[in-house]
């Protein structure tokens, strides 16, 4: 298997069929799941946007300093969460039986129940 292979073939699991798991198993069970462990991404993105709120939005910088440096701050988050998606399908994509490490990544970071309940 190369990484030019298309997805779900020879064994490797198809990254949208794993979607569709989380987004499934995170409606009907995500409640009952305590989200001490999963929160613990959502902590790290909220201490990360409080950091850059508070470094980007200095209000001695113009406004269009600001919009520039969030631009870049936006570019260099997507950047770095496409490589890190790209890394791990990589991994998982390696090694088929590694397709469950993905799921639970995504079950870890997709969070439907809580804001469909509110």
């Amino acid at each position: 298997m190369s990484w030019t292979s298309p997805p779900g073939a020879w064994g490797a699991a198809d990254p949208l069929f794993l979607l569709l798991i989380a987004l499934g198993f995170d409606l009907y069970v995500g409640g009952l799941i305590r989200d001490g462990w999963r929160d613990m991404a959502f902590r790290l993105f909220e201490h990360a946007a409080a950091w850059f709120e508070r470094k980007l939005n200095r209000p001695q910088r113009s406004a269009a300093d600001r919009r520039r440096r969030g631009a870049l701050a936006l570019a260099g988050g997507v950047a770095a969460a496409v490589l890190a998606g790209l890394a791990i399908a990589h991994v998982a994509r390696g090694a088929p039986p590694l397709w469950l490490l993905e799921l639970v990544l995504l079950v870890m970071l997709i969070r439907v129940r809580r804001p469909r309940d509110r």
